[in-house]
């Protein structure tokens, strides 16, 4: 009998193929039995398993030796023979096939940019995706420094490449590359490093995917959606508008046609409310774009949501019970109270109409960490209905609502976004059906905690009386504001623009006390104005005025901290405003 891996032809039986397909490869064992049991033939390294367990060769499932998976398949032979085959899992009854002759094609073929580099960061292959997608052709690249890196990117990416032949590879980064006429195009790279059959590092390979026409379609995407959000926006804003220039207009027509005196001042008080409620709802619009003029101070948090509790609890009615957890300790914030205060209202306004049937209303202040670092935290909660997520995805969009026509303007929460914005912070909203509703606003903490003293305020004097220039470009406002001034007793020039404006100035003979200019005006800046009337008397005083003003205007067009009285205004503001400036240091 012959028990080794050589072949004993005279024994072999009547089907020699068989056993030559089998044994042409390495890693494969035969065992050929006979119709008596006898093992005519087989493997040594075959004989040395059946010698540690003589029932191997009745296995049908897979089974794990020497560290690899194997897999026995038998075979009838003729006169009642058998034959076992013992293969890895994977192979196939034929020939092994040299994986270059594979691997190759599939990196031809691919539609993605495949290439290697080696630890010099030269290029060693680059496939028909890296020339279609690049530009260079491989011949023009082989053997070069990897050429898609713009000159002010190498060293970061020379970072990158330390990384990866370290051992630590990534997938699906973004970055741009630069094709080789210098067009540019958006990549997701997927990188791991290239080791030799002694596992020592010789390189690095990537593989490289086009997603120009993705991120083109991401922006083409969010360009509909803004357009959408402004559409929404615009389609609110008329809707509300239009109803009160109704009443505005509707009601200065009976005051042209006389009437009674009752009827004059239900007219004016009409007019006067409509005009109230267009300003209410350009503040909101304001604080949903983060461009209203805050009047920022630094206040404790707690104090501000006692100081408005009274006004919460009027609001949403004796059915819901209200609620505090204060923080034991001040926080200290810097913002503008009275935003502060709008978005306490807001929430709660929101919670009410949540609890139709009454609930509990939770106010809570506190710290919170934020990656390492302590923030403020105002959470309101409510035991409503809830928001479902799809709701939730636009909760903070302007005139997105689910109350019926009517019944709000759909601004409320998009403001409370603003506000938080604006002041350095942000809002997030934590629902489910039917488990209520969390509203957290984070807002960052002042290291200031000096804040005025009620007690040692100014009491403003209304009593001086002041010569005033007023630039502004607007003739209605203009007009406005100088009857305003006049009917306080102050002496009022008006200007046009802040060129006419400085020619009176330096004209003389106008002992000026104060100026007051809008900000943004054409020409020249209210801020331009203030330097060149100071420079010329530093004495003057300067109150600005904006209905428009952000960080960007105000560097533009006046002095930081400088006083600014905001538009829309009324006559108290405006004495109040003045009679301030005037009694100031």
């Amino acid at each position: 009998m012959c028990v080794t891996g050589t072949l004993c032809f005279r024994e072999m039986g009547p089907n020699p193929e068989a056993w030559i397909s089998a044994l042409g490869q390495g890693d494969v064992y035969v065992c050929y039995t006979d119709s008596s049991g006898q093992r005519t033939f087989a493997s040594a390294p075959l004989l040395e398993w059946l010698d540690e367990d003589a029932t191997i060769l009745g296995r049908t499932e897979p089974f794990q030796r020497d560290g690899r998976l194997w897999q026995i398949s038998r075979s009838d032979q003729p006169e009642g023979a058998t034959l076992h085959v013992v293969r890895p899992v994977g192979s196939g009854p034929t020939l092994t096939v040299d994986q270059d002759r594979i691997l190759q094609p599939l990196v031809n073929a691919s539609p993605v940019a495949i290439l290697t580099l080696d630890l010099q960061m030269r290029v060693t292959m680059w496939n028909p995706a890296c020339e279609r997608i690049f530009g260079w052709p491989a011949t023009d690249i082989i053997g070069r420094h990897y050429p898609l890196v713009p000159e002010d990117e190498w060293e970061r990416f020379e970072g990158f490449f330390q990384t990866v032949i370290d051992g630590q590879g990534f997938n699906g980064v973004e970055a741009e590359r630069h094709r080789s006429d210098g067009r540019r195009v958006h990549i997701a790279i997927s990188t791991a490093p290239i080791h030799s059959a002694s596992g020592e590092v010789i390189g690095a390979m990537a593989i490289l995917e086009d997603i120009t026409e993705r991120k083109q379609l991401e922006a083409q995407y969010r360009q509909a959606m803004k357009l959408e959000a402004v559409g929404r926006l615009a389609g609110g804003i008329a809707h509300d508008f239009n109803n009160l220039l109704t009443v505005i207009m509707g009601y200065s027509d009976t005051l042209d046609g006389g009437g009674s005196p009752e009827d004059t001042r239900e007219a004016a008080n009409a007019i006067q409310h409509a005009a109230q409620r267009a300003s209410k709802l350009t503040q909101q619009l304001l604080a949903f774009s983060r461009r209203q003029v805050l009047q920022v101070q630094v206040v404790d948090l707690n104090v501000v949501v006692q100081d408005t509790l009274d006004m919460i609890v009027r609001l949403i009615g004796s059915d819901i019970d209200v609620q505090t957890a204060f923080a034991h300790e001040p926080i200290f914030v810097k913002a503008d109270p009275g935003q502060l205060e709008q978005v306490l209202m807001n929430l709660a306004t929101n919670a009410r109409d949540a609890m139709p049937l009454g609930g509990r209303l939770t106010l809570t202040t506190g710290h919170v960490d934020v990656d390492g670092e302590p923030w403020a935290q105002l959470a309101v909660s409510d035991t409503g209905v809830g928001i479902d997520a799809e709701t939730a995805a636009h909760i903070f969009d302007p005139f997105f609502t689910t109350k019926e026509v009517g019944k709000g303007t759909g601004l409320g929460l998009a403001s409370v976004y603003g506000i938080a914005r604006q002041s350095g912070g942000d809002v997030t909203l934590e629902s489910a059906i039917g488990e209520g509703a969390t509203f957290r606003v984070r807002l960052p903490i002042s290291a200031e905690t000096d804040r005025p003293d009620e007690a040692e305020q100014q009491v403003v004097s209304r009593d001086r009386k002041a010569t005033i220039l007023v630039a502004e470009d607007n003739p209605d406002v203009r007009r406005i504001l100088v009857r305003m001034l006049r009917s306080s007793g102050h002496t009022v020039v008006a200007t046009e623009d802040g060129q006419a404006a400085l020619d009176h100035v330096r004209e003389g003979g106008l002992d000026l006390d104060l100026l007051v200019t809008d900000v943004v005006m054409p020409g020249m800046t209210g801020g331009e104005l203030a330097k060149h009337v100071q420079e010329v008397k530093p004495s003057v005083k300067v109150l600005f005025v904006s209905g428009y003003a952000n960080d960007e205007v105000v560097r533009r067009g006046a002095a930081e901290g400088a006083p600014l009285l905001q538009k829309p205004f009324t006559l108290s503001s405006v004495t109040e405003a003045v009679s301030k400036l005037l009694e100031s240091d």
